[in-house]
């Protein structure tokens, strides 16, 4: 079974689960955040997905959020989704915290 884990901090008690998991199961760790060198890469990928996101988010149907966390979540969900995760079926995707791994998730679970 293979389980993504995001987070949104780098935090010891995430690392500690994801680490006791991996014994189970096929674990991928992923720090939701971006750097200001990985924001054009982001910006980019989101426009290459576009299409992707849109339908998830319309099959969410995500009340409205406030703006700075709505687009840096979509960045993000963009960023993955063209650099980690393009090839990746995940069973389990475990977010932990709300801004901006839960959206980010939500996006990717769609």
């Amino acid at each position: 079974m293979r389980v993504l884990i995001l987070s949104s901090v780098d935090h010891p008690q995430v690392k500690y689960e994801a680490e006791s998991l991996s014994r189970l199961f096929d674990i991928d760790y992923v720090i939701v955040s971006l750097n200001r060198i990985q924001l054009i890469k982001a910006l980019i990928s989101f426009i290459k997905r576009l299409p992707l996101i849109l339908v998830a988010l319309m099959e969410l149907r995500i009340p409205p959020l406030p703006s700075g966390y709505f687009l840096s979540s979509l960045f993000l969900a963009g960023y993955l989704i063209e650099k980690k995760l393009r090839d990746k079926y995940y069973d389990i995707i475990y977010t932990h915290w709300l801004f901006p791994a839960g959206l980010v998730g939500l996006v990717l679970s769609r």
